[in-house]
């Protein structure tokens, strides 16, 4: 999971040239959270910040990843 979750944050960041404090701030979590997320290296995310990351990038991550 750590690995799709992780292109999935860095192409939205990519598709959107936000940086990666912008999108921190909008999921609400720290700034090395973000950069963990996005290097794979964050291995257990909170439904709650997946339900964040979904409504963000306007994805259905969860049912996708069954």
């Amino acid at each position: 999971m750590e690995d799709d979750l992780k292109y999935l944050i860095l192409g939205y960041r990519k598709y959107t040239g936000k940086s990666q404090k912008e999108i921190a701030m909008a999921l609400g979590i720290p700034f090395f959270t973000y950069t963990a997320l996005e290097m794979g290296t964050f291995k257990q995310p909170s439904p709650q910040l997946l339900d964040r990351i979904e409504n963000l990038t306007e994805t259905d991550f969860k049912r996708v990843r069954g």
